[in-house]
């Protein structure tokens, strides 16, 4: 049954439904893994029912109040039930299932509706292949051996309870036998100690010494001085260990915290390593064997896809950049490897606690191989590095750097790690490559050294050329523009360039700047776009530097060169700057006998520090498996960022020369913040007041991609 037909959260239509006890139906998203809850008996219906009544919740907590209130149901909170003793068959809430039980993995593909039997069969056909050729897991491995250990008893559901088992008896076998809400006071109890100071643990510890004498008072009370039997089954007549509270801090370290069979190291979970300039770190190769370990679901049906045959892609393993690690990986592993691609993500915020603009955060993530059906799935998606905004960054891009040269590496490299896979149960190896790195446009240019957008000769991304100067001829010209109405394919043009910046034309030829190398120039005295990659940049760097030590350019022409090349003015500083240390650390040598005091004080400065005199280093991010063209424009930015807001903007500018911009707020006031009432997801918006427009969020402008004609139909 089915009352919901699409999330409350994210308006999706993939709701998954679940009929409880108590009439009480669960909902689950599987798009936005959202849940709520819905009473079927009180739910309106077109026979009757009081719509004023509420029916629907977020939290299974107000379910339970409002089964005591509406249904005479007991609260947990009754005061006559309060001291009443928890019964073994009573289970923990739905709340209360985090901490024991876990997600479960799913060996084939999770949503059938979405893929053809043939799809299903292949994939299916390829775990099978891959568990007959990997090898057996090695538990000598550390990081392998808890993920087994966890996993392969979490797959029974009693992962938590193995873990607290081993904590206090060392053995899991009578695991089974605790009961759940047990193992759930005692692992809160866990998240307690291990949060608490040193000071606060010595009271808890205090707390625990008295409930378990005054406890074991009670019961001699109780039963006369004798000793209380144990009212707990038996299983095959072992039996249930005994659990006891931690009373004293060092029971408390050796059992959850420093202990070898303490619950804190037994806890499988990528580490985090704390780096220069204030940044944390986890390294990419444990969050890909936390995801492996973990089982969740991964997609593999790009290794089926045959852009020859079915040119369609509708799935991010099929596209092309997706085609290319996957054919990689079969060329350095012969097929024998589970292959995953890596998109990263990267932006700053700020915290809740500090006021706007101040001390902002730079975080790093990273969302693995997700399937289909699941997208933007948070199982997926890890944190890498998180460290100050206006900090370098380097230091993370080349510990990344370091982990992909692993991870996309051959089998026979030294090194390879192996990974432990809950569902095959064995060690299995991976291939992963990065398909893509989103990022805004001024930290895509800052991250790479590349001048801004505004820059130019860098005003299109990837692309060196002066768009200001053949502005004129990149329109389509009428006999373009009547071929590319009739659906003709257009011949190159003489007169134009119909909207084409990537194949060479003459027409795109621009005028070098000043003091620009004229070796470098065409016999026109211009110059022709080019593609700026890693290997362009590093190549302009180096001839730089070269050329300014052997005295053939002069710094101005070298800065002129690299701002054609497309380094910003950070890097062409620091790359001028130590050609010009380089050259007078020459001529001091050359002259060290005519002019001694120079040489002997420019001796100084090379022995304090000699990096200074040589070529700059290249920044890490060019150092490795990244290339440039993997920073890729984000679509959002380009539709809502430069289209939309944009277009606003223009619309503003006619009005103010049309001296019709006061009549339209007139007009206009009201109509932005009556849709910003309904706190719609899909359609946030702002007052529009003086005609400011909010900073650079996409989510400010798509109020005007969707409402646009209704608000300035007025003009």
């Amino acid at each position: 049954m089915e009352s919901i037909v699409s999330c409350r959260h994210c308006s999706s239509h993939e709701v998954h439904t679940v009929t409880n006890e108590d009439s009480i139906i669960t909902h689950e998203c599987t798009e936005c893994e959202k849940q709520w809850y819905e009473c079927v008996s009180c739910r309106p219906t077109v026979l009757g029912g009081d719509p004023r009544k509420r029916y629907r919740f977020d939290v299974w907590k107000e379910v339970k109040r409002h089964k005591y209130a509406h249904h005479k149901v007991d609260s947990p909170h009754n005061k006559n039930n309060r001291h009443q003793p928890i019964e073994e068959e009573q289970v923990p809430t739905d709340d209360d299932q985090f901490y024991i039980c876990g997600g479960t993995f799913r060996g084939t593909i999770d949503d059938s509706n979405l893929y053809d039997e043939q799809m299903i069969s292949l994939v299916d056909r390829f775990w099978d292949t891959l568990h007959m050729n990997c090898q057996s897991a090695d538990l000598t491995d550390l990081p392998n051996a808890k993920y087994y250990s966890f996993y392969s008893n979490q797959q029974r559901r009693l992962g938590a309870a193995c873990l607290i088992n081993r904590s206090q008896n060392g053995v899991d076998i009578t695991a089974a036998l605790i009961p759940p809400r047990e193992v759930l006071m005692h692992l809160r109890i866990a998240e307690l100690v291990i949060l608490l100071p040193k000071t606060q643990k010595f009271k808890l510890a205090h707390i625990f010494e008295d409930i378990e004498s005054i406890t074991k008072y009670r019961e001699n009370q109780a039963t006369g001085g004798a000793h209380h039997s144990s009212s707990c089954s038996y299983i095959n007549d072992i039996r249930p260990p005994v659990l006891s509270f931690p009373p004293t801090t060092e029971v408390m370290r050796r059992t959850i915290i420093e202990g070898e069979h303490a619950i804190l190291p037994n806890i499988p979970f990528v580490p985090v390593q704390q780096l220069e300039n204030n940044h944390s770190y986890s390294s990419l190769i444990d969050i890909v064997k936390d995801l492996i370990a973990t089982g969740n679901e991964l997609d593999v049906t790009g290794l089926f896809h045959n852009p020859n045959k079915n040119s369609a892609v509708s799935s991010i393993g099929q596209t092309r950049r997706a085609q290319t690690i996957y054919q990689q990986s079969k060329l350095l592993n012969n097929g024998m490897v589970l292959t995953i691609y890596i998109t990263l993500w990267s932006d700053d915020f700020e915290p809740n606690s500090v006021k706007q603009n101040k001390n902002s955060i730079w975080v790093l993530t990273c969302t693995i191989s997700p399937p289909k059906h699941r997208t933007h799935t948070s199982k997926n998606t890890y944190i890498i590095a998180m460290g100050p905004k206006n900090a370098c960054h380097d230091v993370v891009w080349h510990r990344l750097q370091q982990d992909l040269m692993i991870l996309s590496s051959s089998l026979s490299g030294e090194n390879r790690p192996s990974f432990y896979h809950c569902k095959l149960k064995k060690n299995i190896h991976i291939h992963a490559d990065i398909h893509c790195i989103l990022q805004d446009s001024p930290e895509r240019r800052s991250c790479n050294y590349v001048s801004a957008g505004n820059g130019k000769y860098t005003a299109l991304w990837g692309r060196s050329m002066d768009l200001l100067s053949i502005a004129e001829v990149v329109p389509s010209c009428q006999k373009c523009l009547f071929n590319r109405k009739i659906g003709k394919q257009s011949e190159k043009c003489s007169k134009c360039l119909d909207w084409e910046l990537i194949l060479p034309n003459e027409l795109m030829q621009f005028p070098a700047p000043k003091d620009y190398p004229d070796d470098e120039t065409l016999t026109n005295g211009k110059l022709n776009p080019s593609t700026i990659t890693y290997a362009s940049l590093c190549a302009a760097a180096a001839k730089s530097h070269n050329h300014i030590v052997s005295e053939k350019w002069k710094p101005k022409h070298a800065k002129a060169f690299l701002s054609v090349a497309g380094w910003n003015g950070q890097a062409k500083d620091n790359i001028v700057q130590h050609a010009v240390n380089a050259l007078k650390w020459k001529e001091a040598i050359d002259n060290r006998e005519t002019n001694k005091a120079a040489f002997v004080l420019m001796q100084q400065c090379f022995n304090a520090d000699q990096s200074h005199f040589k070529r700059w280093p290249m920044p890490s991010i060019m150092r490795g498996a990244l290339q440039l063209d993997l920073f890729v424009e984000v679509p959002m930015h380009i539709l809502f960022l430069n289209n939309v807001r944009n277009s606003v903007l223009l619309i503003i500018a006619w009005l103010k020369l049309s001296k019709k911009f006061t009549p339209f707020l007139k007009d206009s006031q009201g109509k932005l913040e009556q849709i910003q009432s309904l706190a719609l997801s899909f359609c946030k918006a702002l007052p529009f007041g003086k005609g400011t427009l909010g900073g650079y969020v996409s989510e400010n402008h798509m109020v005007f991609a969707r409402v646009g004609k209704w608000f300035f139909a007025s003009i």
